[in-house]
């Protein structure tokens, strides 16, 4: 069972934080996507649910895109 679009902005934004990626500090969105296991990243649903989750962090302004 794949894992829910509100889980999948749970770990993006823990991974951030443990990162220290926070504030001033710049990442690739590229980036995000890594960290999520294989046989979830590289399903064709599995990309979009991420893409998605990147997307509405963004349009809620925990992610700022430049």
């Amino acid at each position: 069972m794949p894992p829910d679009l509100d889980l999948v902005k749970k770990l993006i934004l823990r991974r951030l934080i443990n990162k220290r990626k926070i504030g001033g500090s710049h990442t690739a969105l590229i980036n995000l996507s890594k960290g999520f296991p294989s046989h979830f990243s590289s399903t064709k649903k599995g990309k979009k649910l991420i893409e998605k989750a990147i997307k509405e962090l963004i349009n809620d302004n925990l992610l700022l895109a430049k």
